[in-house]
């Protein structure tokens, strides 16, 4: 292959690599060549290879011949990037020739820096190959990663002919790049702002001055729009808003920029600035008489974005200028709720010194205090009940904050509720849980005394028949209990299955529960639907300890269940040889009475 390629670099190029050499016969161009050598040029030569390999090839049409093959034989290639990057000029031009032609071109080339081939080529100024690449239907306002689009690339380079065939061809001419850099500035500034920007390309060259001023003449023929008022985010004063740019933003406002103008989401440039936490931009466009009042298509002002980041000076620079601290956006959300939402004490602090509502609530039913109890925020949590919020407005599901508090097990913000008249005995709409149910379920003892010092009812029950009581018997918690019971906890309430707190003591064998229980009067001969007394559960289980309790308290060895069954057949079935005895003895003894 080596030897193949000498002879074919020999033959066609110029006369000084070999053309005086009378053992090989010059071609008379590429056209010559086997198809074998062609694809050997397409298939075995690497980009950097061709790219040096061009130019010293002597005729054009040669050039674009061997293009026109690389790109056939890889359809998928950045080789044109790359001759641009490297300004082989004689590889362009056979490129855009053999593109010129029909052969492939693959449209999703960048390098490092997002230039595409069009972006480059007109930043270096090979107008006919932008305008091949235009007729190849590449996209003309592709960005680079700063931002730069082709004609933006061709203005600042000094290529007002590309510009202008650019714009011929539907540039954007109102787009801006990262550093707030734009071909519309040549139409909407000053003249003054026009002479520093072509001041950048322009030497004393009258010529490209005038081409300059003709440039700007058709930027304005093009609806740009001097006063920026634009409807979409990517005009100059939203740019500079975003940004931070202040300079920008009193440079906008200064020609006319309307501050109140809405993109296509309903964001002002101001809640942009807002959102983007920029003091100074913020500042100036509420200097401006920016309106912070406006919402943006989720019903969201500027406040609320800074309430949510926790930006304390730009939530005090909005209120002082009468921002509205009680908007509800469409899911009925305020500021208020946001802060409190995120536990950003200090923007809680401002919103309600300048009169923000603590008690509205969200379309959940969700208010600040019930968030601040719900992340355990106690901060929050105090400053909104020294503002007057309600501790017992619920949620849409009957959540309270004092209910979030006692599921959390936050006992400093259960008291600081209850201190705060919340009542303990609101139920949740879906199980019927109370605060207190929360706690024993939790096993906590404090947040229980607290609870029932506060006058929480022990025997509300869940919806399905679950009381406190029940619950810290379940757990085998007697400390609980024994508070509970204290308290006048109703120790033969039952639950949808007729059971007891005795009930579920006897099954688990808890003797201490079941001592403490039976002290509180509680009944031994309850029976449940299926007509189970605590004995006969006991005496299947085989919990002796706990069958000799029941029965030295009067529990009846003598019921029937509605299977039949009586305790002592059900000791018999299970085998239990030692709680037979106690029953057999019991039933003698009873039989004697």
């Amino acid at each position: 292959m080596k030897k193949l390629l000498a002879i074919i670099c020999l033959s066609l190029t110029e006369p000084m690599l070999g053309g005086d050499n009378p053992s090989i016969q010059p071609l008379a161009t590429f056209k010559q060549l086997p198809d074998t050598a062609l694809t050997i040029i397409g298939s075995k030569l690497r980009p950097p290879e061709l790219l040096n390999f061009l130019p010293i090839i002597s005729h054009p049409e040669d050039r674009k011949y061997v293009a026109e093959d690389y790109l056939h034989s890889h359809p998928q290639s950045n080789i044109l990037l790359d001759a641009l990057k490297k300004n082989k000029v004689r590889a362009i031009s056979a490129f855009a020739g053999a593109l010129d032609n029909g052969a492939p071109f693959w449209p999703y080339q960048r390098d490092k820096q997002g230039n595409t081939p069009l972006i480059l080529a007109a930043q270096r100024g090979y107008a006919s190959t932008v305008q091949t690449l235009l007729h190849r239907r590449e996209k003309i306002n592709r960005r680079n990663y700063i931002g730069n689009t082709a004609l933006m690339s061709a203005i600042i380079s000094g290529h007002p002919n590309i510009a202008e065939l650019l714009i011929q061809e539907g540039a954007s001419v109102n787009g801006l790049n990262n550093a707030g850099l734009s071909a519309v500035k040549l139409a909407m500034q000053r003249p003054s702002i026009i002479s520093s920007l072509i001041h950048l390309f322009w030497n004393g060259n009258s010529e490209i001055r005038d081409k300059y001023n003709n440039l700007v003449n058709l930027l304005l023929s093009r609806n740009t729009d001097p006063k920026l008022q634009f409807k979409n985010s990517n005009s100059p004063l939203f740019v500079a808003a975003k940004s931070g740019n202040t300079a920008a933003v009193t440079e906008c406002l200064n020609n006319k920029g309307n501050p109140d103008v809405q993109d296509q989401y309903g964001c002002t440039p101001l809640l942009w600035a807002a959102q983007q936490r920029r003091l100074a931009a913020v500042t100036e466009l509420l200097r401006y008489q920016a309106d912070p009042n406006i919402q943006n298509k989720n019903g969201d002002t500027p406040l609320f974005g800074v309430a949510f980041h926790g930006d304390t000076a730009i939530t005090t620079e909005l209120l002082w200028h009468e921002a509205d601290p009680d908007i509800q956006n469409k899911n009925g959300n305020t500021p208020l709720l946001w802060a409190a939402q995120q536990g950003h004490l200090a923007v809680v602090k401002e919103l309600l010194r300048y009169q923000a509502d603590p008690n509205i609530a969200s379309n959940k039913g969700y208010t600040p205090l019930l968030w601040a109890a719900r992340r355990g925020d106690l901060a929050v949590v105090t400053e909104l009940l020294r503002y007057q919020a309600d501790p017992n407005i619920a949620s849409n599901n009957g959540y309270t904050p004092l209910l979030w508090a006692a599921r959390r097990g936050d006992l400093a913000a259960i008291t600081e509720l209850l201190w705060h008249e919340a009542n303990p005995n609101i139920a949740t709409n879906d199980y019927g849980y109370t605060p207190l149910l929360e706690a024993t379920g939790r096993g906590d003892l404090a947040a229980i005394t607290e609870l029932l010092w506060h006058e929480a009812d022990p025997n509300i029950t869940t919806d399905n028949g679950c009381t406190p009581l029940l619950g810290a018997t379940e757990r085998g918690d007697l400390a609980a209990v024994t508070e509970l019971l204290r308290y006048k906890a109703d120790p033969n309430l039952q639950n949808k299955n007729g059971h007891t707190p005795l009930f579920v003591a006897a099954k688990k064998g808890r003797t201490a529960v079941t001592a403490e229980l039976l002290s509180a009067g509680i009944s031994p001969n309850v029976t449940n639907m299926y007509g189970c007394t605590p004995l006969h559960i006991v005496s299947f289980q085989g919990h002796i300890e706990t069958a000799r309790q029941l029965l030295s308290n009067q529990a009846n060895p003598n019921v029937t269940n509605m299977y039949g069954d009586t305790p002592l057949s059900l000791a018999n079935l299970q085998n239990h040889s030692a709680i037979v005895s106690l029953l057999e003895t019991a039933m003698l003894e009873r039989a004697n009475d």
